[in-house]
């Protein structure tokens, strides 16, 4: 009996292309806890930022801040500008990785009978391209699994 497959290594190409896509989302997440720590912070001195997404909190809410955390917090929107340069890089990177290539070629033209990547994933061979069950659908589910 055979408990183990071997392992199959991916081409050190596509390896390399998933590093970019790992790199990104590595980088929005600590964009993220940098932006929380902010937040919590101004907070702690009974103040709030307003709403703003990740991408435009430095140029927007720095402005905002209490003059005693400016010097501390100086150091957290530096760190934000460069995270922010990084993510506009990868995200370049990955539309030059993504962008549609011939079998075997360069990125380029695709052949008209070569189907959209978004539909021939590994979830349309798996689930059918079916929509996403509603919460109530998904809810009766799983106390059916539940009861059983």
């Amino acid at each position: 009996m055979k408990l183990l497959a071997p392992v199959e290594q991916r081409e050190p190409q596509v390896q390399a292309d998933l590093a970019v896509a790992k790199a990104r989302d590595t980088l929005v997440a600590t964009r993220a806890k940098l932006v929380n720590h902010v937040r919590g912070m101004v907070k702690s001195f009974g103040e709030r930022l307003p709403m703003s997404s990740a991408a435009s909190f430095t140029r927007q809410r720095r402005s905002l801040l209490p003059a005693q955390l400016k010097p501390a917090l100086e150091p957290i929107y530096q760190a934000l500008e460069r995270i922010d340069e990084q993510i506009k890089l990868q995200d370049k990177m990955i539309e030059r990785v993504a962008s549609p290539r011939p079998v075997g070629g360069a990125p380029g033209k695709m052949r008209a009978k070569d189907p959209p990547l978004a539909q021939n994933g590994p979830w349309d061979r798996e689930w059918g391209n079916r929509p996403s069950p509603t919460p109530a659908q998904a809810s009766t589910a799983a106390s059916s699994v539940w009861r059983s």
